[in-house]
């Protein structure tokens, strides 16, 4: 499996890395504090193939 992080140009990979950890870290406290809810993935699923397909899903 590779793992290497692509950076944008003008960024090198250890910024990139520094900014999905802290995103992760900031989507993590929004989930412990209740801010967003988790959708499980076959409902996020569903949502997705539909979006794909031209379609918006009521939820």
């Amino acid at each position: 499996m590779r793992t290497e992080v692509y950076a944008p140009a003008g960024q090198t990979t250890e910024e990139v890395e520094a900014a999905w950890a802290e995103e992760i870290q900031q989507r993590l406290a929004d989930v412990d504090a209740g801010v967003v809810m988790p959708v499980p993935w076959p409902e996020a699923r569903r949502r997705i193939l539909a979006a794909a397909n031209g379609r918006r899903e009521a939820r």
